[in-house]
């Protein structure tokens, strides 16, 4: 096994424990704790370091190539960070959802932090229509209402997806795409232009 084949294992296990652990807890509590978005953002970083570090010969490995592939993990954490940051203020997600995407942005660099974003938008659509259908949308709105006339909010939850699941799913998709449509990693086996770490496959 080469080095690259294993860096991308290892990216690979990492980022579904991590989408896999948010999940539950969003499932069970509707937040994401910042041990857990700190841990996956810190824990991005020191892996790309390491990786930057200890690559192969054609990488130029070393303290340079590590720094360069911590600033493209930088980049992606301010990619899906800055996207949530929006819908956050105009309230369309939790902070820890936030902060959770800007972690997985560190992981997957910025062009596969977009390709998640996308997909998960869609989710979104598909799983509020779902919610439209079996009548938890109605439930909702009537909670809201309710809260906003007597100021006590109540306890009513959706028993739809919650955010990190389907950011998680989008995340499993993307990587499921490549291993499955071009038998790799979506990490380390090619460098693209404008992304080092994004795979590249123009066979047809």
């Amino acid at each position: 096994m080469d080095i690259q084949t294993t860096k991308a294992i290892i990216m690979t296990v990492c980022i579904v424990g991590f989408t896999v652990v948010g999940a539950y807890i969003d499932w069970r509590t509707y937040k994401l704790p910042n041990w857990l978005t700190v841990s996956c953002f810190a824990a991005a970083l020191v892996f790309h370091f390491v990786a930057g570090f200890f690559g192969e010969p054609s990488e130029n490995p070393g303290i340079w190539n590590a720094l360069i592939q911590v600033g493209w993990a930088l980049a992606g954490f301010a990619t899906g960070f800055s996207i949530l940051l929006v819908l956050w203020l105009i309230g369309g997600g939790g902070g820890g959802d936030v902060k959770m995407m800007g972690a997985m942005g560190a992981w997957l660099m910025p062009t596969l932090t977009l390709y998640v974003f996308i997909i998960t938008v869609v989710l979104t659509v598909i799983f509020y229509f779902r919610q439209i259908f079996n009548g938890e949308a109605a439930k909702l709105k009537k909670a809201k209402k309710t809260a906003e006339r007597t100021g006590v909010k109540e306890k009513y939850k959706p028993k739809g997806v919650h955010y990190a699941f389907r950011a998680g799913l989008a995340v499993w998709i993307v990587i499921g795409y490549f291993m499955i449509a071009h038998q790799t990693f979506p990490f380390f086996q090619s460098k693209a232009a404008d992304d080092p770490q994004v795979t590249v496959n123009n066979a047809s």
